[in-house]
């Protein structure tokens, strides 16, 4: 038992600030993760204060939310692409605030099409916008998301974004020999 104690203990006294927990569907991406991270993040605060950053890459959005809730996450991320619409998005929105949690919403600048889809989600912003881009070169990105211009798109949706007022927005990424 030790043995899965150590290694917790040692990140906790080294300064780390957060856990962050990729709780997958195997939807979006082709892992499924749902049972060994929600597993994983139980034995974490049973040995750890360390704050929690859970990362739901599902389509059930208020289902894991629900059970993720007992854990008392500090922040937790979705994905706008896995909500039916922007009734949905605000609903979660406002959930997760009124329960204590920093919401970040992870969007695709594909997603919208015009300045008024920004302006209905920023009447209830959450506390951080994100895009994911694969490669700081737009043809690698774009090439990867098979979408021309998206790049482009997600640019000009935060140019958007910042002229609207202060509203925090950051860039998720991976960068491999491959996309780089």
């Amino acid at each position: 038992t030790s043995a899965i104690f150590s290694p917790f203990f040692n990140l906790e006294v080294s300064g780390t600030d957060y856990y962050h927990i990729d709780v997958m569907d195997g939807k979006f991406v082709k892992n499924n993760t749902e049972e060994k991270m929600y597993t994983f993040t139980n034995e974490i605060k049973q040995i750890s204060n360390i704050p929690l950053d859970v990362h739901f890459i599902v389509e059930n959005i208020k289902e894991n939310i629900d059970r993720y809730l007992i854990f008392k996450p500090h922040i937790i991320t979705f994905h706008l692409k896995a909500c039916k619409d922007k009734e949905e998005v605000k609903k979660h929105i406002k959930y997760l605030q009124e329960n204590g949690v920093f919401v970040v919403l992870n969007a695709s600048g594909a997603l919208f099409n015009g300045p008024h889809k920004f302006t209905n989600l920023l009447n209830n912003f959450p506390d951080l916008l994100v895009f994911s881009i694969d490669s700081i070169v737009a043809e690698k990105h774009d090439a990867n998301r098979n979408f021309n211009g998206l790049f482009d798109k997600v640019v000009n949706s935060i140019k958007y974004i910042k002229n609207m007022g202060h509203y925090p927005v950051a860039i998720r990424t991976v960068i491999t020999k491959n996309n780089y």
